[in-house]
């Protein structure tokens, strides 16, 4: 029932405008005229100009698709030849944005900490008691204020 009455109350309102301004315009049924111009002055739409439930999804999808960047997976079983094919299974999975782009980098980073760490251990008792030399120096130096 507002959705009917609101361009009158448009109307109503730019008339009263024009009274206190001295001009003359149009009538307050104005705008129920200027609905009919959105559809280019044709009162039945042909089905090629009206948008369809894909029409208005399919923007949706793109976006979303660049967001997300999903990944698809195609899987199927050959029966006799390459062409002949029992089953055709497609997996996709989206990975959301938090993980991608704030989870992963710092799991990367730890990730490959440890491989250093890990060449670093190379079982030798000698290597671990220089490691622990060299560590022991580093804070000696910092603790002096050597290093900063």
């Amino acid at each position: 029932m507002v959705v009917a009455f609101a361009p009158l109350a448009e109307g109503v309102t730019t008339r009263l405008k024009e009274i206190v301004q001295s001009k003359r315009g149009p009538s307050i049924f104005q705008p129920y005229r200027d609905i009919w111009v959105w559809d280019g002055g044709l009162r039945q739409l042909p089905p090629g100009l009206t948008y369809t439930a894909t029409g208005f999804s399919n923007p949706v999808r793109v976006v979303f698709h660049a967001v997300l960047r999903p990944t698809l997976v195609e899987d199927s079983t050959e029966a006799v030849a390459r062409h002949f094919r029992t089953a055709i299974r497609l997996d996709r999975e989206e990975v959301p944005v938090i993980d991608r782009l704030v989870l992963r980098p710092p799991v990367r980073a730890l990730l490959g900490v440890a491989a250093l760490v890990r060449r670093m251990h190379v079982g030798y008792v000698n290597a671990y008691a220089g490691y622990v030399l060299l560590t022991l120096l580093v804070v000696l130096l910092v603790g002096l204020g050597v290093l900063r």
